[in-house]
């Protein structure tokens, strides 16, 4: 291909665009001109990116999992506590057959329960019964008896002697 030089050079001034893609197509060099077309290349994240992503990331973290963990004890709480409120339907339920809440053996009519997280364990005197649930790392302490009084003897590692209720967090009772 011959191309008269003077008219690129005077297409030039005119029209950029159209120099380039003609001088692009021709694959030369023409005085302080130098044209190639060349694709853009994505490389990947730079590495302020991937800092400022994972201080962001890290933030988020801090923040959560605080949260996540009084949830999780929330849940567990409240495991501990719907549990103690069926033992107790089941020993009135024992007692309305039997006039007494004891078995033959002279312990609680029922068994002694281990879960995951709490045991529960019962005390009774024929007439009388109280059921404990303790957690596995003994901070958590709940109990119920026969007369339906519910008490929270430890909460968070902290012992408590006066709290005349299932504590659900530091604020409230139920």
């Amino acid at each position: 291909m011959s191309y008269n030089l003077w008219a690129v050079w005077e297409m030039s001034k005119k029209n950029k665009i159209f120099t380039t893609i003609f001088l692009a197509l021709e694959k030369r060099t023409y005085g302080s001109y130098s044209f190639k077309i060349r694709p853009q290349v994505n490389t990947g994240f730079t590495l302020t990116e991937l800092i400022i992503a994972i201080a962001i990331l890290s933030i988020v973290v801090a923040v959560a999992a605080p949260t996540y963990n009084n949830y999780i004890q929330q849940g567990k709480i409240a495991e501990a506590l719907s549990t103690l409120g069926n033992l107790s339907t089941q020993m009135e339920k024992y007692y309305l057959d039997f006039r007494v809440y004891t078995n033959n053996q002279g312990n609680c009519a029922i068994n002694n329960l281990n879960g995951d997280t709490y045991s529960y364990s019962c005390t009774s005197t024929g007439q009388n019964y109280t059921w404990t649930a303790t957690s596995s790392d003994g901070n958590y302490v709940f109990s119920v008896n026969n007369h339906f009084d519910k008490a929270t003897l430890a909460f968070k590692g902290n012992t408590l002697s006066s709290v005349d209720c299932w504590m659900v967090s530091e604020d409230g009772c139920i």
